[in-house]
């Protein structure tokens, strides 16, 4: 089995590989944030000239310098600032601990020093300090902002931690020849006490779930609030919708009053033509009287037409215009014009009875109806949309694997003397830590995707006071319920249906 350590010869060449390798990685995350940090500068500049922001008193801590330098550094700055010595300790551990392998023909073991283990504690150290300032910038002027004197123990802990391993890596450090290996170079050991690498991944378990804790507490309250706010809203709207509904329900009935006044005046119109028919009946029979005198006359003028020539000359003529229509009387052309008027009333009336099925059934349809399930989808919906809570579930995911990671590479050479964790573990401490930026949440997104959603799930069920909020409604909510009914002398009177809406206070 091979060592994967630096004390033999073996373990150092494949771990010269791995150191490398984290070295170009450390190496690409440092130049990729001094480009993030070169952008948020940039706009910063472009702000300032506009006039459009500038830094507020609460997020410089310097502002009672009288230097202008100093009194212009933000919390932004100083986080930045760690967050790079987070970086290069890394990446000074790395390359103090790749320098003492064989491959560069060391011929001493004396200048090996623990250098590389002190700075790999003053790693984990500028993490923390780049968390605890974008904790007490967070929420600073906040009524979640903590108090100084708790900062002030933080900061007191995390500069303890670095004078603790200051003080004793030198002290406990053990070195020696272990080998020549076939190129010259010697093979050095460098061990460490097994209780050194437990302290360190105990304080590193602490100190992350504290600054975790402290983190989350604020932004799931600011989320308990966001949700119940959202779900007030989504209340209001829907009572907003139901009221609107109510007031329309009004309408209904005027148009019923309307629809039945329209056939009593039908009705009433109706009796008028019959009248009229009655009157244009009694004209005829008068007409057909003066038809029998005229024939009367027309027989006495035949009797006589030979004796008479003029008579005879208007028998012709009488004759003549026999053939010629017989011109309409007035109350003839009234009767035949409303005969007409009533034919189209009685059309329209038939389409506007065709189409009253047609509106009824639309306004059956779109009776406001809200399932269980559609509302469970719109509350899941707001939850995850809730922006606190997505900054407490990712930096739970970050902090989470950061401590794991720690945990297990601490594990391996407190137990087998493996080192080759140590470096990979540096590499993904570096990296979770850019994560936490903002810049970063595009990559984060795609890398933690199922992560982040398997915490959200569990937070959101295990959260007390948070899956289960009480709606408080100052309204009351009603059920519409229609009804469409139609009796046989409604029929017979080409009358509309009746609807009837009833208005019930829902349980």
């Amino acid at each position: 089995m091979v060592e994967l350590n630096g004390n033999n010869e073996k373990g150092q060449n494949i771990m010269f590989i791995v150191y490398w390798v984290c070295l170009f990685w450390l190496a690409v995350l440092f130049m990729a944030h001094l480009l993030v940090i070169k952008n948020e500068q940039a706009k910063e500049g472009e702000n300032s000239s506009n006039r459009i922001r500038s830094p507020s008193a609460s997020q410089t801590p310097f502002r009672s310098s009288s230097n202008e330098c100093i009194a212009s550094i933000t919390y932004g700055h100083i986080v930045h600032l760690f967050s790079i010595l987070a970086i290069l300790c890394g990446v000074g551990y790395v390359a103090a601990s790749v320098v003492t392998y064989h491959q560069f023909k060391r011929t001493s073991c004396k200048t090996q020093t623990a250098a590389g283990a002190i700075l790999f504690v003053y790693h984990k150290v500028s993490i923390y300090a780049c968390l605890i300032i974008r904790l007490q910038a967070s929420f600073v002027n906040s009524a979640f902002a903590y108090s100084t004197s708790v900062i002030n123990i933080l900061h007191g802990i995390n500069g303890g931690i670095a004078l603790l391993a200051t003080v004793l890596d030198p002290i406990t450090v053990k070195r020696g020849r272990q080998a020549i290996a076939r190129n010259g170079g010697y093979v050095c050991k460098l061990t460490y006490p097994w209780w050194g690498s437990l302290l360190t991944a105990s304080l590193d378990f602490a100190m992350n779930v504290i600054l975790l804790l402290l983190f989350i507490r604020p932004l799931l309250e600011l989320a308990k609030q966001q949700h119940a706010n959202n779900i007030r809203e989504l209340s209001m709207k829907e009572d907003n919708y139901k009221s609107a509904e109510q007031k329309n329900s009004p309408r209904q009935d005027n148009d019923n009053n309307d629809d039945n006044k329209n056939s009593n005046n039908h009705n009433t119109y109706n009796n008028d033509n019959n009248n009229d028919n009655n009157n244009n009946n009694n004209n005829y029979n008068n007409n057909n009287n003066n038809n029998n005198n005229n024939n009367n006359s027309n027989n006495d003028d035949n009797n006589n037409s030979n004796d008479n020539p003029y008579n005879q000359m208007a028998s012709t003529l009488r004759s003549n215009g026999s053939d010629t229509p017989r011109p309409s009387l007035p109350n003839e052309a009234v009767s035949e014009n409303r005969n007409e008027d009533d034919a189209g009333g009685l059309q329209k009336l038939a389409s506007d009875s065709r189409r009253v099925p047609l509106s009824l059934s639309n306004l059956s349809s779109n009776t406001p109806e809200t399932p269980n399930k559609k509302r469970q989808k719109q509350l899941k919906k707001l939850r995850e949309d809730s922006q606190f809570y997505k900054l407490s579930v990712k930096v739970t995911v970050l902090t989470f694997v950061m401590v794991a990671v720690t945990s297990i590479s601490l594990l391996l050479y407190s137990r087998l003397q493996w080192t080759i964790a140590l470096p990979v573990d540096i590499v993904i401490n570096c990296f979770c830590l850019l994560l936490m930026f903002k810049a970063y949440d595009r990559t984060y997104f795609c890398i933690c995707k199922c992560c982040h959603l398997c915490v959200a799930t569990l937070g959101f069920l295990h959260i007390s006071g948070f899956q289960n909020i009480p709606i408080q409604n100052n309204r009351a909510t009603y059920s519409i319920t229609t009804s469409v009914t139609a009796t046989s002398n409604n029929r017979k009177n080409n009358n509309y249906p009746r609807l009837e809406l009833q208005v019930q206070p829902s349980n």
